[in-house]
């Protein structure tokens, strides 16, 4: 019986170890693994064992949905990449779950309209960008929903 628990422990400590990908990060931010450009789902944990980060690669490049989690699990912030670059929608949520931010992103730049929210979720903050640059009329709510600021940006 020990024979056999000691080749059984053998046998999955070896199939742990050859299925483990070593993952290292190239001069110019590309994920390697086993020194080749990943392509697959990458999944980082919290030093308590919880999910940290859930992220999708593609020749090295973030590339799909990343969803990031508080040491509790729950959900902290998800959105998109395209080859390496935020892309899309982002939110981002607070530790009970309410959504504080909503961002749009475009190859990386800040790109459409965005959203703060406080901690009851009542919009606080509405900030507009085109190509990374402020744009539109931003506005700023108090805790009450009353405009208390306003402020136009002409784009470049």
């Amino acid at each position: 019986m020990k024979k056999t628990f000691s080749i059984l422990s053998f046998l999955i400590l070896t199939v742990f170890f050859i299925n483990a990908q070593q993952f290292a990060e190239s001069g110019d931010g590309i994920l390697l693994a086993d020194n080749q450009p990943y392509t697959g789902e990458k999944t980082e944990y919290h030093d308590n064992g919880i999910k940290k980060l859930e992220m999708s690669f593609e020749n090295g490049l973030l590339n799909g949905s990343v969803s990031s989690y508080y040491e509790t699990g729950e959900l902290k912030e998800q959105g998109l990449y395209a080859k390496g670059e935020k892309n899309g929608k982002w939110v981002k949520f607070n530790t009970l779950g309410k959504k504080i931010g909503k961002a749009e992103w475009s190859n990386g730049k800040k790109n459409g309209t965005w959203h703060i929210f406080d901690e009851q979720g009542n919009k606080r903050f509405e900030m507009f960008y085109k190509n990374g640059e402020r744009s539109n009329t931003w506005t700023i709510w108090d805790e009450k929903g009353k405009v208390v600021s306003q402020k136009v940006y002409q784009g470049k």
